[in-house]
């Protein structure tokens, strides 16, 4: 965004202490709240204000994309996103289209789960650096685990990701592809969860909450979307029994 402000003749520092921003992050954030209100609602509301969600996903990619430049352009970082944005444009796609069967957003949800997983991989096998902060998190999620174990612990899920990812992208069999799908949810879900474990702290339970949940909400996708395709998948076989 630096070169679209300075072309207009506006130094860069000024602009990130002008009102713009704080009124874009106002704006973002009541964007944000009111999509997740919707998701509480029924389904005729949702298609009601669909074009909230829209927004939504387009508010998550801008900040997928800040993260991505903050993060010197690592196409991992982007891609590690993309349950997280992904959800909101199927979604909105399956609002604004209710005549489509679930069926047709089960390959790009695939992909979704997929690249999601890979990307994580990459950073737990050290293809990326591995940040200090994520290390520490693990280490105070599971404190019996010493410096050198968590360089074997992350990598030995980053091994199971990839594995993941070949056999959600390559299914061989039905407990071949759900066993990966199950490893997804779990592992989705626990490194969602260890946002608030890994950072709670019992004599401010609140802030403590405050600072992680968030972070666990919008890490939910990473379990969400895995599992919707191992029910799908159950769902799919009683039928056709």
């Amino acid at each position: 965004m630096k070169p679209i402000i300075n072309v207009f003749g506006v130094q860069w520092d000024i602009f990130l202490e002008s009102n713009f921003v704080l009124y874009f992050q106002f704006f973002a954030g009541g964007i944000l709240f009111l999509g997740f209100i919707l998701l509480l609602l029924n389904a005729q509301w949702m298609r009601r204000f669909k074009t909230v969600f829209l927004i939504c996903g387009i508010i998550l990619t801008f900040i997928a994309f800040a993260l991505f430049k903050g993060n010197f352009y690592r196409v991992g970082q982007f891609f590690e996103y993309s349950a997280q944005v992904g959800i909101i444009f199927v979604l909105f796609l399956w609002l604004k289209s209710s005549g489509l069967q679930a069926s047709t957003f089960i390959k790009p949800i695939r992909y979704l789960v997929a690249l999601t997983f890979l990307c994580h991989g990459l950073y737990a096998l050290g293809y990326y650096p591995v940040p200090y902060t994520f290390s520490m998190m693990v280490w105070e999620t599971f404190p019996f685990l010493t410096e050198s174990m968590i360089g074997y612990f992350l990598l030995f899920f980053g091994i199971l990701d990839m594995v993941a990812v070949f056999f959600i992208l390559f299914p061989i069999n039905h407990f071949v592809y759900r066993t990966s799908l199950w490893y997804c949810v779990l592992w989705g879900s626990i490194t969602a969860f260890a946002r608030i474990v890994g950072t709670y702290y019992a004599g401010m339970p609140f802030q403590s909450l405050h600072e992680g949940l968030y972070e666990v909400i919008y890490r939910l996708p990473h379990a969400i979307l895995p599992l919707y395709l191992l029910l799908f998948d159950v769902k799919k076989e009683k039928v056709s029994n």
